[in-house]
């Protein structure tokens, strides 16, 4: 029984000895740290800096947070951006295959307009080809068509020389012819009308004898005028350089200024003729030329001729 409680007496020494180095090396501590009020003042500091620093920390982990979602954000934006940056890739690969497209399709156009111009030029050569050969078929080649063209041709002008020979032979007082072609069964010609004293046109037998005279020779003037201005055509055809003129009917111009009218008018035709022969009953009419062939029967009834300058 000694022997147990020696050794639990030994066993609190042992404690006690360990509790006696424990606080020995707690009091050399509290010599190392010094006063124990600074040490608190310090720790105090340290305290309300590490309060201080968490409010920092927890102040830029709010604003951490609000960078993050504005960094989500911006991500989702960017995202975004990235999608219809690729989607505007897609359309601009899709406009340059139909610009290129449509460049092929301009080029074609151009092609095809510079082909519809030689169609369009070949085709106006056709109508025009079409239009004469319609002309010669439909004018020309059949029964009396070449004749009839060329009065076709002629009449207009020959129209319009006559009513200026007839305004100068009458003295204005006719001065309007038309010629009119006309085909009827198996017969042709030229019908006449002379605009009358009351304004409308009248068939030429409607008219009297010396009226009739006039109208001739205005017709006569102007087809001799026609054909004095025909070229020269090889040694065949010459142009015509003398005039002959039968009076006929002269003798039916019953007044004097109708005689001279004419004779006035045939003078005018010389600048288109070299040579004017009128042939004339009339010894009035015949004084009036610088030059005469005179005719006459002999008493014994030979022909004489006479020529005076």
């Amino acid at each position: 029984a000694e022997k147990g409680q020696l050794s639990e007496i030994e066993k609190a020494l042992e404690t006690k000895k360990k509790n006696k180095e424990n606080l020995e090396q707690k009091r050399r501590e509290l010599d190392k740290t010094g006063d124990v009020s600074k040490l608190m003042g310090d720790l105090k500091v340290q305290s309300e800096q590490k309060e201080h620093d968490k409010r920092v920390l927890q102040a830029s982990l709010k604003e951490l947070h609000k960078d993050e979602i504005r960094y989500e954000k911006i991500e989702l934006d960017l995202k975004e951006i990235e999608s219809k940056r690729k989607n505007l890739d897609r359309i601009i690969h899709e406009k340059k295959g139909k610009a290129y497209q449509i460049k092929r399709d301009f080029e074609d156009l151009l092609r095809l307009k510079e082909k519809t111009k030689e169609l369009e030029d070949g085709l106006k050569e056709l109508q025009e080809t079409s239009e004469v050969l319609t002309l010669l078929k439909d004018k020309i080649f059949h029964k009396r068509g070449i004749v009839m063209y060329a009065i076709n041709q002629l009449l207009p002008q020959l129209a319009h020389e006559s009513s200026i020979n007839l305004s100068d032979l009458t003295d204005a007082r006719f001065s309007k012819v038309h010629l009119t072609p006309y085909e009827e069964n198996k017969s042709y010609g030229i019908r006449i009308g002379v605009e009358g004293p009351d304004g409308l046109f009248h068939d030429v037998q409607e008219f009297s004898g010396g009226e009739k005279t006039q109208i001739n020779a205005a017709l006569r003037f102007a087809i001799a005028k026609e054909l004095a201005s025909l070229p020269q055509v090889g040694r065949t055809f010459g142009r015509m350089k003398t005039l002959f003129i039968d009076e006929g009917d002269l003798g039916s111009l019953d007044t004097e200024v109708s005689r001279e009218l004419f004779v006035k008018k045939l003078f005018d035709m010389g600048q288109f003729f070299d040579k004017i022969i009128l042939i004339t009953h009339l010894t009035e009419v015949a004084d009036k030329f610088p030059g005469k062939i005179r005719v006459y029967m002999t008493p014994d009834e030979r022909s004489r001729i006479e020529v005076s300058n």
